[in-house]
């Protein structure tokens, strides 16, 4: 009787078993009516974990069993990301390569986002010359794209000649760039600001500074003209030019005050008095940036621009060395703004900030200075951040493309090389 009851114990567990596996093999993915847009949203998610495998095997079900979807292109998009990031790079760029076929070619609208991919990603493989040779490669081809399309590719250009240390050509194309399109003019203005950075960092100071005077006055009234003053005020610094520098950073508060004199509403107001205090801390006058502040934070409490000026504020303490009033601030950010990102990190700041002033390894032993303080002029270009171990091959023809008149474009294309999350 024992065995008999074990035996059929052993038979209920073994078809419980089976019901299990059968219930599994129905709720896995592409099974049981699953759509694509199904296996796409679940793949997503396993990429943002960076669970990579499961993500992978999800794309590559898509695009096998759902080749012809309205999904499909982002998921051969997401396999490329896993390929770069898992350091693949050809696999990378054959997928880039299929989707630049299938949107038409690199100068669509549709085609930019992954001929830009498969730039960065020579440029991630620490091959700068392939990146360089793959854009001259291309560059008939963008006659043809939108007017935006045009400029953001001889963007591009221009700093891949830089990162293959071929400043000469760079110059030229950003010289085109910055007068050749009509388009708005805070993209044109990416031209400006990379042509005066070059000057700038081939200490052609004077050239440097006449390159953002000559945007302003294109553009008289243009919102980003305390930016420029700032970056010039600092190539002022850097020429050893106090009395210019300081000069240049009156105008720019003059502009300043005359906005917020106009600016309505607490959010634009607030903004401005935040660009003050950066002003300020560039002035190197932390007491005048503290009392813009906290007049922030007192007449707008709530809202990002406080969470900023509170930020701003344990910046300007750190840069004092002063810990209790950094971890002061740091729990102000905790209590005024609770279940925010930036409140955890402040908490776990906090923490680490009186585990170091308990330590002594806050402040510093060896003082160095204040770092200087962040501000708009520091926010621009990056190009020539990473400069390639390439040597100078001569001065080529530089591909640049002549402006025409195709179709307005909907959307400014972005210049962003990197390839985004699917």
């Amino acid at each position: 009787m024992n065995m008999i009851g074990n035996f059929c114990g052993l038979r209920r567990r073994a078809l419980s078993a089976g019901l299990a596996v059968l219930l599994a093999l129905m709720i896995m993915p592409g099974c049981g009516g699953r759509t694509p847009e199904d296996l796409l949203s679940e793949a997503n998610a396993y990429y943002l974990r960076n669970n990579l495998v499961e993500a992978q095997l999800l794309y590559q079900q898509i695009l096998t069993k759902h080749p012809d979807s309205a999904v499909a292109p982002r998921a051969r998009m997401g396999l490329a990301a896993i390929y770069g990031a898992e350091g693949k790079f050809a696999h990378e760029r054959e997928q880039l390569d299929f989707l630049i076929a299938l949107a038409g070619g690199p100068q669509t609208e549709a085609g930019w986002m992954p001929f830009s991919g498969k730039i960065h990603s020579f440029m991630r493989e620490e091959k700068p010359e392939l990146a360089l040779q793959e854009a001259i490669e291309t560059s008939p081809t963008f006659s043809q794209a939108p007017t935006e399309g045009q400029f953001a590719f001889q963007i591009m250009l221009a700093d891949l000649y830089y990162h293959n240390e071929r400043h000469d050509e760079a110059q030229v194309i950003l010289e085109h760039a910055a007068r050749g399109y009509e388009i708005d003019p805070l993209l044109e203005l990416e031209a400006y600001q990379r042509l005066s950075q070059i000057h700038r960092l081939a200490e052609h100071y004077d050239e440097s500074i006449a390159v953002l005077e000559r945007f302003m006055e294109r553009y008289p009234d243009h919102p980003k003209h305390v930016d420029l003053l700032l970056r010039i005020s600092a190539i002022y610094e850097q020429q050893e030019r106090p009395q210019e520098a300081a000069q240049t950073i009156e105008v720019a508060l003059s502009k300043l005050n005359e906005a917020f004199d106009k600016a309505v509403g607490a959010e634009e107001r607030g903004q401005l008095l935040m660009v003050m205090g950066l002003v300020e801390r560039q002035r190197k006058q932390p007491e005048a940036a503290e009392a813009l502040y906290r007049r922030v934070i007192e007449e707008y409490p709530v809202g990002r621009v406080a969470m900023d000026a509170r930020r701003a504020l344990v910046d300007l303490a750190l840069e004092q060395h002063d810990g209790e009033a950094a971890v002061a601030m740091f729990e102000e950010i905790v209590r005024m703004h609770p279940g925010t990102p930036e409140a955890q990190e402040a908490g776990q700041m906090v923490q680490q900030l009186r585990a170091d002033i308990e330590s002594g390894a806050f402040p510093p032993a060896v003082e160095s200075g204040p770092e200087p303080a962040a501000t708009p002029a520091d926010e621009a270009t990056t190009i020539g951040a990473t400069v390639a171990d390439t040597p100078t091959t001569g001065t080529a023809e530089v591909p640049v493309v002549e402006p025409v008149d195709p179709p307005a474009a909907s959307d400014a294309v972005s210049t962003a090389t990197e390839v985004s999350a699917p």
